[in-house]
């Protein structure tokens, strides 16, 4: 209940802010402020932004972009629910913290899908995270405290129950690859491949679904999260220690969505943080 309460949350917090520390390394998660969430969320070893082909939309068509709204491409969520079929949250718009934005015209994803539907050949925007990340969950749990949404205790309990398997998470303003897409053929075409390793195939996929939407709407799917075994059938790491780089690869409908990770990047005050 509490994890899918943190995924949820992950598709509404799409800031794009710079800062020159690394915030998960110089201070505890329990200090953390919202612009400390928003940098490792949006611009961190974590979280990468990947641009694709909308082949399957015409050029200049656009989403409806809903300022506030539910959109996984805006800032904040409007009064209400969303939730993931496992869970749910409420949360006002700017997620209830002062100072956050309050709409999609403020450098979202949103904001960069319209500029990309502006052009000739549309694009669509994704944002994805190593969801299962220490880092991430405790950005996610700090923003719930910050909301008055979740508890200080009970962040400490959502924290201790560790992820596992590696999850990976896709969010956008359109989701349409995704929305005829089987759970199991996803899972059969999305990868981790590290250089010095052989593939990672995904054991699995799950399709988060907002409440509410209607199930051909593209902006009904809060988002898709890949499954990767830690460890082999022996019991050994499937990342070794010193591999530094892995890509992530899935393939939808007619969007491929590939990005890489640096490993020797992801790390914590406490070391490796995958």
């Amino acid at each position: 209940m509490k994890r899918a309460t943190l995924l949820v949350l992950a598709v509404v917090l799409l800031f794009s802010v710079a800062y020159a520390d690394d915030v998960w390394k110089s201070k505890p998660y329990q200090q953390w402020e919202l612009k400390d969430v928003q940098k490792i969320l949006a611009d961190s070893p974590w979280a990468h932004v990947v641009h694709v082909t909308a082949s399957w939309r015409k050029p200049g068509e656009a989403l409806p972009v809903e300022p506030g709204g539910t959109t996984p491409g805006n800032y904040g969520t409007q009064a209400g629910s969303t939730g993931s079929g496992s869970g749910a949250t409420s949360a006002p718009s700017s997620y209830g913290m002062p100072g956050g934005p309050s709409n999609a015209n403020s450098g979202s994803l949103a904001q960069n899908q319209a500029i990309m539907n502006s052009a000739n050949t549309p694009e669509a925007t994704f944002a994805v995270r190593w969801f299962s990340a220490r880092a991430v969950r405790q950005a996610l749990s700090r923003a719930q405290v910050l909301s008055g949404a979740m508890s200080e205790a009970d962040a400490a309990k959502a924290l201790a129950d560790e992820p596992t398997e590696f999850a990976i998470t896709i969010v956008g303003q359109d989701m349409t690859p995704f929305l005829s897409a089987e759970e199991k053929d996803l899972a059969a075409k999305a990868s981790l491949q590290p250089k010095k390793q052989g593939k990672i195939p995904a054991t699995r996929a799950t399709v988060q679904r907002i409440p509410g939407r209607k199930p051909e709407d593209p902006r009904s799917i809060a988002a898709v999260v890949f499954y990767f075994a830690k460890k082999s059938a022996s019991g050994d790491p499937v990342l070794a220690s010193n591999e530094k780089n892995v890509e992530f690869l899935c393939e939808a409908g007619k969007a491929t969505i590939k990005t890489s990770f640096d490993l020797s990047k992801m790390a914590g005050a406490n070391g490796p943080d995958w």
